[in-house]
């Protein structure tokens, strides 16, 4: 694995969702368009850097394990790393429970990164993941 792409996993988000499905494995699902728009604003917002924004639709687990502050201190971690976005690809939507998760296939200047935007059951926020693509 390349030295940037272990530090991006190093300073990677990662929040684990409460709430099991019993071990299903997560369903892919066509991309309801609301939460696909809402996804895609949140990757907007953090690349251009109104992470006050970005954040406003975070649920109350997230605004304590992800401020704003450390939304920006990432974003700008990682487009130090990979460069500035640019392009975002076709999301798909996986559901696991009363949580959704919109994938979203991103081209930085210096590399592939998949993001992963997750909602719960009240359309907030629950999860945020960028990793190398594979």
């Amino acid at each position: 694995m390349a030295n940037g792409q272990s530090m991006l996993l190093t300073a990677g988000l990662i929040l684990l969702l409460t709430g099991s499905t019993r071990g299903q494995p997560p369903r892919e699902v066509a991309a309801p368009a609301p939460i696909v728009s809402d996804a895609k604003r949140v990757i907007d917002l953090l690349e251009h850097r109104e992470f006050d924004k970005a954040t406003e639709r975070w649920d109350r687990a997230m605004m304590t394990e992800l401020p704003t502050p450390r939304v920006r201190d990432f974003w700008l971690q990682l487009e130090s790393q990979v460069g500035k976005l640019t392009a975002v690809g076709e999301p798909t939507v996986n559901t696991e429970g009363d949580y959704r998760t919109v994938v979203f296939p991103l081209d930085f200047e210096r590399a592939a990164i998949e993001a992963s935007v997750t909602y719960n059951g009240q359309g907030k926020v629950a999860g945020i993941y960028f990793r190398p693509k594979s």
